[in-house]
């Protein structure tokens, strides 16, 4: 717009410049007036347009400075924009960095928490009671290993109160109501723990004290009637009790009837009831008690019943199973359970003495098993002097058919001392003293057995079959040994079955020194 006006502004100079030059040629005065007034308005124009050109210049000059200084001052704002964008991303990422280090650290933290519940489970701790005095202090969860570490059944997880060392075993059985049916005993719940039970009776075993608390909620449904029992509790071994407070000498002294804590306290409802809930009230009453004996806990089975009537209802809790304390250990090792309480938990041969034994006698303690269980304990005798022990059981795999000739062996169970010679049968005593010699074999069917039993080559004994008979036969003698005397056995016409079929061995020659002479 600028370069067009002042395009114009040249054009008006010259026109001026034209009418300036013709002037006088016009002879006309009114000419001459009507080129003068065409040269004012013309001159009137280019004053106005010269103005407004001067005022568009300035306005030009001004919005060329203001967009100057807006753009200025917007590129300032755009830049401080950048930073601040700039510093947010580099915020968020921070932000987000440190929320992943985070994240990363909290699953570092779990997975060491759970790497270290894994490590619990190789605590050599049997009991809550050792983990504190171990120095736990911190009430909680803890894994622990009752019947020995590294051996039998793996660890298990239980609640360990460290105030009181208390062991807590849970069950799934909840507060429940009883189902109404006509039969006393009819209602049944069996009680299954998280805990294996071979572990349970190891925990109780190593404790000093268990219990587990029974409550029986009643409106007129009641434990016992007619003079029988309505409910009862099965134990570990699958014994049936009717007490709900104490110990198995409630039973000694009451019979096997239902028996409650209120009763043994004499503050019944009734007095001419056993528990309050016999006393058929239709208002809501309750028994309840601890039971407390080891050799019984914990309950595996509850049974309620005979009541059915509409005004009949009942509802039954079994608490979880509590055992504190440390059982202490004897003086001298007089068993094997005195061994398993002091923590030696692999089955073995071992040296045990009680109060009654003038020498320490040889036991095999079957640790797999628990204390008081059928072959947990066996003993084999006295050795005397225990720097003397001898024992040996030797046994054969295959059938022997060749007559006359003496009995050797491949395998044996035990060979302590080294008296034995496997390969020639020979035994020969290391040490003077009385040793008992045991042989039992089984003939080949409708064949001829007999077998001596030789020292020093000289017969002492023999077993035979009658030469026809099927069953096992055998012989044990009991001899006063020199140092060196031989014992070896000597088929002396028959044939021995010798096949082992699932780890069954029919033929055993064994001995043990039961009291040397060498003592000093």
């Amino acid at each position: 717009k600028l370069i067009l006006l002042d395009s114009l502004l040249q054009e008006m100079k010259l026109l001026k410049i034209l009418l300036l030059l013709f002037a006088p040629i016009c002879a006309a005065n009114q000419a001459v007036e009507e080129i003068t007034l065409i040269k004012n308005l013309l001159s009137e124009i280019f004053r106005r347009y010269k103005s407004d050109m001067e005022s568009l210049q300035s306005l030009v000059e001004l919005s060329t400075s203001s967009l100057h200084t807006w753009r200025n001052d917007i590129s300032a704002r755009l830049e401080d924009l950048e930073l601040i964008l700039g510093k947010e991303e580099e915020s968020e990422r921070d932000e987000f960095r440190i929320t992943t280090e985070k994240k990363k650290s909290i699953m570092g933290l779990k997975d060491t928490v759970n790497v270290l519940r894994e490590l619990t489970r190789s605590t050599s701790a049997r009991t809550c009671t050792q983990l504190r005095n171990m120095g736990v202090r911190t009430s909680g969860e803890y894994y622990i290993d009752p019947d020995g570490p590294g051996i039998n059944s793996p660890p298990v997880l239980v609640y360990c109160d460290m105030k009181t060392g208390s062991t807590r075993i849970e069950h799934q059985l909840e507060e429940q109501n009883v189902t109404a049916c006509r039969e006393r005993g009819c209602f049944v719940r069996a009680v299954d723990y998280k805990v294996p039970m071979k572990q349970i009776v190891s925990i109780i075993s190593l404790s000093t004290h268990c219990e587990q608390y029974i409550r029986y909620d009643c409106h007129n449904a009641p434990l016992n009637s007619d003079g029988d029992s309505n409910a009862w509790w099965m134990d570990r071994n699958n014994g049936l009790h009717f007490y709900w407070s104490g110990d198995q000498s409630v039973e000694e002294t009451e019979g096997f009837k239902g028996t409650c804590y209120c009763y043994l306290q004499e503050n019944c409802i009734s007095k001419d009831h056993r528990c309050n809930c016999d006393a058929g009230e239709s208002i809501w009453s309750y028994d309840d008690g601890q039971l407390t004996d080891k050799s019984q806990l914990p309950v595996t089975k509850l049974n309620f019943g005979n009541f059915y009537k509409e005004n009949q209802t009942a509802k039954f809790y079994l608490g979880p199973l509590y055992c504190s304390g440390e059982r202490s250990l004897p003086l001298e090792m007089d068993s094997c359970e005195s061994l398993w309480i002091a923590g030696i938990t692999h089955p073995g041969y071992q040296i045990i003495k009680t109060k009654n034994d003038t020498f320490p006698k040889v036991v095999y303690c079957d640790m797999n098993k628990l204390p008081g269980s059928t072959g947990f304990q066996r003993t084999y005798g006295s050795p005397g002097n225990l720097r003397d022990f001898v024992a040996f059981d030797a046994y054969i795999t295959e059938d022997m058919v060749d007559n006359y000739r003496y009995i050797g062996f491949k395998e044996a169970y035990v060979n302590i001392g080294g008296g034995l010679n496997l390969e020639d049968g020979i035994f020969q005593a290391p040490v003077t003293g009385t040793y008992k010699f045991s042989v039992h074999g089984l003939p080949i069917p409708n064949r001829p057995f007999n077998v001596q039993i030789q020292r020093n080559n000289r017969p002492i004994g023999s077993f035979s079959n009658n030469k026809s008979g099927l069953s096992m036969v055998g012989q044990s003698v009991i001899l006063e040994l020199a140092e060196g005397d031989e014992i070896r056995l000597f088929n002396s016409g028959g044939e021995i079955y010798g096949k082992v079929y699932g780890g069954d061995v029919y033929f055993h020659f064994t001995g043990v020194l039961l009291n040397s002479y060498t003592r000093e």
